[in-house]
C-alpha cells in the first residue's frame, strides 16, 4: 500500500486542475462526476484563482456573518446581468445561507397563508413524514385531485439527483398550470441541474414554464460552501417582507459564483462542444444491450442493474476515470467546462468498461 491508498487501497487525490484529477502517487484521473455535480468551471479554474487571491490580498470582507456587502451586490448584479437578462428571466436573485429548501417552504407558506407541500417520488426524501407533505409519483400534474387541501408549494426537481430520472414532455407546464389552478407557488430545484448541465442554464427553461421559485444551492464558481441562491419571481416577493434566510457568511463564495457567472457568459461555444460529444455518446451507448439512458445533456444516467452498475464504474476506475453510482444507474456529469480531449478519453475508457460488462460478452 502506498502513500496514495487508505487501507481499502483507494487513492488519496492531492491535486486537481480542469477535470483532472492527481493522486498522491502520480496517477491521473479524469472526473466524469463534476465534483458530485458541483464544479460547473472544473477544478481551480485559474481566473477562479486569481479573483479569490486578489479578494484576499485586497483585505475585503471574508466573513459576512449575514450583514450586507459589496460583494453580494455584486453577485446580485452579475448573476442578473450574465444569466437571467439574456434568457429573458424575470427572477429576482437573493443568496441565502442555511437550508434553501426550507427557506423557500417558508417563504411560500407565509406568501400563501397554507402549510401544505406537494413532492414527488424520488425527490426531497427528507421531507417524508413532514405534517402536511404529500408525496405523488414522479411525473403526474393532476394537483387538484391529488392534494387536498390545496398545498402552499408544490417543489419539483427537473432532472431527480438520484437516478437522473426527467419528468414526460410538458409535465412542468402542466405543473406551472396546476399550481396556478390551486394558488400554490411552483418551486423548482434546480441543485442537480442548474449552470448549464441540461443545455440552458435552468432545466425549467426547456419547458416555457416560470416558477414561482428556484433553488440553486451549487457553488456557481466551484468553491467553498454550497451557496444558495433563492430566485423568486417578479412580483412574488412580499411587501416590506424580512430578507430570505440567514444571509451568506461566506464571502470567498460569493467571489467564485460572481467569477463562475461571467464564465458561464464567455464559454457558450466550449459548451456546445462539449454536450454534442456527450449527446454522440449518449446515443452510442442507448444502442448497447442492457442500457437504458437517463438524463439530459451533461447529466446522463445509464440503468444497468446494481451488479452491472458496480462492475462498471469499478473497471472505469482502473482505468483512470471517476464516474458516479445511483442504485442501478451509473451516473457520468462532467463539468460543462470540461476539455475535450480529457472528455474524450473519459468517454472512451467509460465505453470499454460497458462492452466488457454487456449480457452477451463469452
Amino acid at each position: 500500500m502506498t502513500a496514495a491508498t487508505t487501507a481499502t487501497g483507494a487513492p488519496v487525490f492531492d491535486r486537481a486542475r480542469g477535470a483532472e484529477l492527481r493522486a498522491e502517487d502520480g496517477r491521473l484521473f479524469v472526473d466524469l462526476t463534476g465534483a458530485g455535480g458541483l464544479l460547473t468551471p472544473g477544478h481551480n479554474h485559474p481566473r477562479l484563482r486569481r479573483r479569490l487571491l486578489a479578494h484576499l490580498a485586497a483585505d475585503a470582507v471574508g466573513a459576512g456573518a449575514g450583514l450586507p456587502t459589496s460583494t453580494e451586490r455584486e453577485l446580485r448584479a452579475t448573476f442578473a446581468r450574465t444569466v437571467l437578462a439574456p434568457a429573458g428571466l424575470d427572477l429576482d436573485v437573493h443568496p441565502v445561507g442555511g437550508d434553501p429548501l426550507a427557506t423557500a417552504l417558508r417563504f411560500a407558506a407565509e406568501r400563501t397563508g397554507r402549510d401544505g407541500v406537494v413532492a414527488f417520488t424520488g425527490s426531497h426524501d427528507r421531507l417524508a413524514g413532514a405534517p402536511g407533505t404529500v408525496f405523488i409519483e414522479h411525473g403526474r400534474a393532476d394537483l387538484a385531485r391529488l392534494a387536498h387541501p390545496a398545498p402552499a408549494a408544490v417543489v419539483v426537481e427537473p432532472v431527480q439527483a438520484e437516478g437522473l430520472h426527467e419528468g414526460p414532455a410538458g409535465w412542468l407546464a402542466g405543473l406551472r398550470a396546476a399550481a396556478d389552478e390551486t394558488g400554490a407557488l411552483l418551486v423548482v430545484d434546480e441543485t442537480a441541474t442548474a449552470g448549464g448541465r441540461t443545455g440552458p442554464y435552468f432545466a425549467f427553461q426547456h419547458s416555457g414554464a416560470l416558477p414561482d421559485v428556484v433553488i440553486t444551492s451549487a457553488p456557481t464558481g466551484g468553491y467553498g460552501p454550497p451557496l444558495a441562491l433563492l430566485l423568486l419571481r417578479g412580483g412574488c416577493a412580499l411587501p416590506g417582507a424580512t430578507p430570505l434566510g440567514d444571509g451568506v457568511g461566506d464571502q470567498l463564495a460569493l467571489v467564485a459564483a460572481i467569477t463562475g457567472c461571467e464564465l458561464w457568459a464567455e464559454g457558450g461555444t466550449d459548451r456546445r462542444v462539449v454536450a454534442r460529444r456527450v449527446e454522440r455518446f449518449r446515443a452510442e451507448v442507448a444502442a448497447l444491450p442492457g442500457v437504458a439512458v437517463r438524463g439530459r445533456g451533461l447529466l446522463l444516467g445509464l440503468e444497468l442493474g446494481p451488479v452491472r452498475a458496480e462492475a462498471v464504474r469499478a473497471a472505469a476506475f482502473t482505468g483512470g476515470v471517476l464516474v458516479g453510482r445511483s442504485g442501478a444507474v451509473l451516473t457520468a456529469t462532467p463539468a460543462p467546462a470540461t476539455d475535450l480531449a480529457r472528455l474524450d478519453r473519459g468517454l472512451r475508457v467509460l465505453h470499454r468498461a460497458l462492452l466488457a460488462t454487456r449480457p452477451d460478452h463469452p
